[in-house]
Order: structure tokens, then sequence, then C-alpha cells
């Protein structure tokens, strides 16, 4: 919804509340979870994986880091009412350069029916909110470099790329 000078209508944004996820939430943030992992696994990898099995180890994965404290993990969701429109996990990792906590930004998404309103913008800042509460020196996420969207999210608010993972796809020797 765009108001008449074209930006995001401040009505929209006033809908949206942020929370703590709750358990009715999983089934929204599963599906979220699955669709950016395999969002980010590269084209000429896809055609080796299974999207029920990755969907499946990335489900397993987010359920296991939600029981341990080691990552001090937290998840919050948009809610516009009482439906989740997205939601971002925050943690804290051991980076390792320096080898010292920083606050982590780990999962993010926004349902596709409800991109481009600012809610992603307002759960983001959200999240680094918490995390700068903590006092980190610093803060580190992950982002597929083709999700450009995204990658403007992250650099207007003072990230910058740091690492580039790069992957070659080898022909196989096997007969």
């Amino acid at each position: 919804m765009k108001s008449k000078a074209g930006g995001i209508s401040k009505t929209l944004l006033r809908e949206i509340t942020i929370r703590s996820m709750r358990k009715s939430d999983l089934p929204f943030i599963h599906k979220g979870v699955a669709e950016t992992n395999w969002q980010d696994i590269p084209a000429v990898l896809k055609k080796f994986a299974n999207r029920a099995e990755c969907d499946k180890r990335i489900i397993e994965e987010f359920n296991s880091l939600l029981k341990t404290k080691r990552y001090k993990f937290k998840v919050f969701v948009a809610v516009q009412k009482n439906t989740p429109v997205g939601f971002i996990s925050i943690g804290e990792l051991i980076d390792h350069v320096l080898k010292s906590p920083c606050g982590a930004l780990l999962d993010f998404w926004i349902a596709p029916e409800s991109r481009k309103q600012g809610i992603g913008d307002k759960l983001f800042d959200y999240a680094l909110k918490k995390l700068q509460d903590h006092d980190y020196t610093h803060l580190g996420l992950m982002v597929s470099a083709s999700n450009k969207a995204s990658l403007h999210m992250c650099e207007c608010r003072g990230f910058s790329p740091t690492y580039i993972n790069m992957d070659k796809l080898m022909s196989s020797k096997r007969k």
C-alpha cells in the first residue's frame, strides 16, 4: 500500500506489531526458513539437492537452535491482524577472527505477499536494536549474493561485505 507521495503507508506500518515467537508461529517460520535456505543454494548445486531433504534438514537445525542457550537464540515475528507476515532470528556467535562474542542476525524472511511494504525494514531495525542493547562490539550476518533487496537493506544500515563464498561445479571423473 503506497501513499500518494510514493512511500509506504504509515497506517499499514502502524498495523504491524513485533513480538517474540510463539509455538503457533512455527509452521510459518518453518516455511520461511526452508524457503530462504533453498533460495541460498547456488543454482549449480540445486541439481544435486533434494528439496524435501534440504527442507527437513534446515527445519531440524532451526528447531535444535531453539533448544540451546549457547546461541542465546531469539526469534521475533512481525504480525498484522494476528497473522504472521515475517520473522527474524538473532543470536550470539563467536567471531572466528577475534574469538569474541558477536551479535548475529541469523534468519530473516518476509512472506512474499507482504514484501515491499516496509515490514522488513521495521523487523530488521527492531532486531538491530535488540542486539545493540547487548553491547556487542560488532554484528554479523550472511546474505546470499543474489539477494539484492537484502544486500541493499544491510548496506543502508552500515553493514559491509567481509568475506565472499564462491562455488564451482566440477565435472565428475566417475562413470
